[in-house]
C-alpha cells in the first residue's frame, strides 16, 4: 500500500486531481496527467482529446476517469482517456444513465475511445453502422487500446523506485 500511495502522490499531483460529476469538452496538453473521480456517477458531455505529436513518453498526456458509473453523452465522438467504472459504462446515455430511444438520430454517432476501459458492464448502445450492405460492418464503438499506458506506468514505477514485476524463475518444457 505504501508504494501505491507514493506512486499516486508522485505521478499525479494534488492540483491535477478533481472531483466532478460532469465533464465537458477537454484537451490535455503535452505531458499533462489528470485524475477525475467521483464516489457517484460521472457524465461525459464533450470530446476529450490529447494534443500531439509526442517526442518522448513523458510528452504523452494521461487522463484517468474513475466513478461508480460513467455515462457518455450520445453526441460525444472521441475520448482519449482511461475509463474506470465500478459498475457500468454506458456509451450513449443522458446524465441519469438513461439510453435514448432507438429512433433518436443522435445514437448514430460513432464513438472512438483511445484508451482503456475497466468496468463490470459495458453498454454499447449506439446504432452507428446498423445499416445494410457495406456500411453495416462499421463499428458503433471503436476502442483503440492505449499501449503507452503500460510504458507510462513502468516509467513512473522506475523513477519512483517502488518496484516492478520481474521474472525470477523460468523453466522451459518440451511441447
Amino acid at each position: 500500500r505504501r508504494s501505491v500511495r507514493k506512486f499516486t502522490e508522485e505521478a499525479v499531483s494534488e492540483e491535477d486531481i478533481s472531483v466532478s460529476s460532469d465533464i465537458g469538452e477537454m484537451t490535455l496538453s503535452l505531458g499533462e496527467t489528470k485524475l477525475i473521480y467521483s464516489n457517484g456517477d460521472i457524465t461525459i458531455n464533450g470530446n476529450i482529446k490529447y494534443t500531439g505529436p509526442y517526442n518522448s513518453l513523458s510528452d504523452v498526456p494521461k487522463l484517468f476517469i474513475y466513478a461508480r458509473n460513467i455515462y457518455i453523452n450520445c453526441n460525444v465522438t472521441q475520448i482519449d482517456a482511461v475509463l474506470i467504472a465500478e459498475d457500468v459504462i454506458n456509451t450513449c446515455a443522458d446524465e441519469n444513465g438513461n439510453t435514448p430511444s432507438i429512433n433518436e438520430s443522435m445514437r448514430s454517432n460513432q464513438l472512438i475511445i483511445n484508451g482503456t476501459i475497466i468496468t463490470n458492464k459495458l453498454l454499447a448502445n449506439r446504432t452507428y453502422g446498423a445499416a445494410t450492405g457495406a456500411n453495416s460492418i462499421i463499428p458503433a464503438v471503436f476502442i483503440n487500446y492505449d499501449s503507452t499506458l503500460y510504458l507510462w506506468g513502468q516509467n513512473n514505477a522506475e523513477s519512483l523506485n517502488v518496484g516492478k514485476l520481474e521474472t525470477v524463475y523460468q523453466h522451459e518444457l518440451a511441447p
